[in-house]
């Protein structure tokens, strides 16, 4: 790993190879620049050639004109004046130093050239003498002169142009090929590079690649090669330290795993034993039955052997029910007085540990608890409206070092049988006070009767039925309709009935001939009409009461 370390990384590689390719670039771009600087000037120096044979060939037509009118005007002396002006810039242009660079090792450039400076100097001494002109004689013998020499000088130019143009294309070519030799070199340069990194970067990654999926589905076993250059081997290194750290996290990892798993088994049988009781709860009202549930789920549940229930009844606790005791623990265990559950000068309300029975209170259920194999227990309180109404206990007739893990699991259960203690006595007095309170409306001497909405019986007492013609097993609830009535439609009754349903409470009388069921009758009653009123103040019902005046 130490040679590895010296390698240039991935990055590295990478930003030297783009450092690779543009400087490869600006030099291919300043040499296309460089030998394309040279053409223009040949393209240049064509181009001065080309104005200095037009002034030239001007200079002639003017010259020409002046000899044919035979009259060298002022007009036509400025024409001319600037075209030698022209020629002479030209001229001067054409003996720069850079010019002849450009043949170099040919003189033939600078002999035509110089030719055709004292050409012009020839013709110029003569155009000179223009200004002095006076017979028609020296204007043409000057003409004559200046027409032969401009003669020679555009041939000579001509003759310039074409060897520029011919060293100019003997130039192109020759930097053309150049050009070319150095792209070939560019890519053939390229190429290698690409071949190059091809070699030392991607066969690498794609054997790198290779062999971690191969590894990967492997399950990561073993261990991954460590021979690729660079970060690859750095990487590949530290793939195989970490799986070896992870391996030998694995097996305590999966220690941790199995006693996790126990505890969610553990847990999610708490959670069905609660849920277990809770349905019960729901679904019944026998202490027994809720209690025989709670304790067997309990057992279950916590790996305990043994479970008792305990109501407080005076000043003793009354065993209600038991599991996993002997046959003879019931009669035994039955009665419990409240100094053998605690020692202080109240009930705990949170369940107490007794991880020995040395610590259990003295008396005679110790003992029966001793006989029994009992060697722990765990006793919860049983709360109803926050007070002890009882204990939950359970018993262990093995070792068990880790009791107090049970005990949020026995308060929620012991929680819930104290919530069936409290309905069981809620529903044992209002059952009493309900058959109470029909007995009495059974015995009374008025006829009582409890009319809905629609006017249908929903309760009547047997003096009701026996005034109205019935007898105590007649069925009016349901069956019989104040609105129906013949004797009431008939007296108008049934409007003071109606006037109850709107908050009032209404007296009259009726003299009432009945044959309900066959049996002619006749009764005088006063009737005391009053409506009845639900939790929300709605009017549900009325009461009808009938006090019998005669007839009877």
């Amino acid at each position: 790993m130490n040679k590895q370390g010296k390698v240039f990384s991935v990055t590295h590689k990478f930003v030297l190879l783009i450092i690779f390719f543009m400087m490869l670039f600006v030099g291919d771009i300043w040499l296309l620049h460089n030998k394309t600087q040279g053409v223009e000037r040949f393209d240049e120096l064509n181009h001065r050639l080309s104005v200095l044979t037009t002034d030239i060939v001007r200079l002639e037509y003017v010259l020409d004109i002046s000899v044919i009118t035979k009259d060298y005007e002022d007009k036509r002396g400025g024409a001319i004046t600037t075209d030698i002006a022209n020629i002479n810039k030209s001229f001067k242009d054409l003996t720069r130093p850079d010019y002849a660079e450009l043949f170099k090792g040919e003189a033939e450039f600078v002999e035509v050239r110089d030719s055709m400076v004292a050409d012009w100097k020839a013709i110029y001494s003569e155009l000179k003498r223009l200004s002095k002109v006076k017979t028609e004689e020296e204007l043409m013998l000057i003409h004559n002169v200046v027409d032969m020499n401009t003669f020679i000088l555009s041939e000579s130019s001509n003759r310039l142009k074409e060897f520029v143009q011919e060293r100019k294309n003997i130039e192109f070519e020759g930097r053309a090929n150049i050009l070319l030799l150095a792209l070939a070199i560019s890519f053939l340069a390229v190429f290698v590079v690409m071949f190059f990194f091809f070699i030392k970067m991607v066969l690498p990654f794609e054997r790198f690649f290779g062999d971690v999926i191969t590894f990967l589905q492997s399950g990561a076993r073993g261990k991954m090669a460590e021979d690729f250059p660079g970060d690859l081997g750095k990487i590949s290194h530290e793939i195989n330290v970490a799986c070896e750290k992870s391996m030998k996290s694995v097996l305590s990892t999966d220690k941790k795993l199995k006693q996790l798993e126990n505890e969610v088994c553990a847990k999610v049988g708490k959670l069905n034993a609660l849920n277990t009781v809770a349905m019960m709860l729901a679904s019944s009202l026998s202490q027994y039955e809720i209690f025989m549930v709670a304790v067997s789920e309990v057992l279950n549940a916590v790996g305990a052997e043994a479970g008792m229930v305990y109501l407080k009844e005076g000043g003793m606790l009354k065993l209600k029910v038991s599991k996993g005791f002997s046959e003879t623990f019931f009669y035994k265990g039955e009665d419990v007085p409240l100094s053998e559950k605690y020692t202080g000068e109240e009930l705990t309300k949170e369940p107490v540990v007794f991880k020995s029975l040395d610590q259990y209170p003295e008396g005679n259920h110790k003992d029966v608890l001793l006989a029994e194999g009992v060697k722990s227990v765990v006793s919860t309180p049983i709360l109803n409206e926050n007070n002890v109404v009882g204990f939950f206990d359970i018993a262990f007739k093995k070792e068990e070092s880790n009791m107090d893990r049970h005990l949020a699991f026995l308060k929620a259960i012991s929680s819930n049988i104290g919530v069936a203690v409290g309905y069981s006595e809620l529903f044992s007095r209002e059952h009493e006070t309900s058959t109470f309170l029909e007995r009495v409306i059974q015995q009374i001497p008025y006829g009582l009767a409890v009319f809905d909405v629609d006017g249908l019986c929903a309760m009547a007492n047997s003096a009701f039925k026996n005034l109205v013609g019935g007898d105590v097993s007649t069925d009016f609830v349901g069956n019989y309709n104040i609105f129906n009535d013949d004797e009431f439609v008939r007296q108008g009754l049934s409007t003071f009935v109606k006037n109850s349903y709107n908050g009032r409470i209404m007296n009259f009388g009726a003299e009432y001939k009945s044959n309900y069921l066959g049996v002619d009758r006749v009764a005088s009653f006063k009737v005391m009409s009053f409506p009845l009123y639900d939790a929300a103040g709605n009017i549900r019902q009325v009461a009808l009461c009938f006090d019998p005046v005669k007839g009877i």
